[in-house]
């Protein structure tokens, strides 16, 4: 978490900043990538809770596929359900805090607090059927 993007390039400057990135690749088991985010709402509350879920996503750029749906587009159906999966305040859920890549407008990336892995990947039962 930076202050600001400006913090964030101002740390890539450090001398110490080469020996953090060489440590961070021999640990690595993919290529990183790295993206800026200005997050909605506040990201500390997903990511200080018992587990957190981390997302990256692209979209398909129009410029790549002229059938595609803009990327603005895409990122504001994103932010709309964003808004919506908050307002359910579904058991387990703690938060969820978005935002779209300030390197590429086509990434994004989202962060969502959970009480545990279990509640993440077995929601419990929201509607109980009675048999008749």
């Amino acid at each position: 978490m930076w202050q600001s993007h400006e913090h964030a390039t101002a740390f890539k400057a450090d001398p110490s900043y080469l020996t953090i990135v060489q440590e961070r690749d021999a640990l690595a088991t993919a290529p990183v990538y790295e993206v800026h985010v200005r997050c909605s709402g506040n990201p500390l509350r997903g990511i200080q809770a018992p587990v957190t879920e981390v997302d990256f996503y692209k979209t398909t750029d129009e410029e790549v596929d002229s059938r595609a749906t803009p990327a603005a587009e895409t990122q504001e159906m994103i932010r709309r359900l964003v808004c919506r999966i908050e307002s359910l305040q579904s058991p387990g859920f703690f938060a969820i805090s978005w935002g779209i890549a300030l390197e590429d407008r086509t990434r994004g990336v989202s962060i969502t607090g959970w009480r545990s892995v279990e509640v993440r990947f077995f929601p419990p039962v929201l509607f109980s059927f009675r048999s008749q």
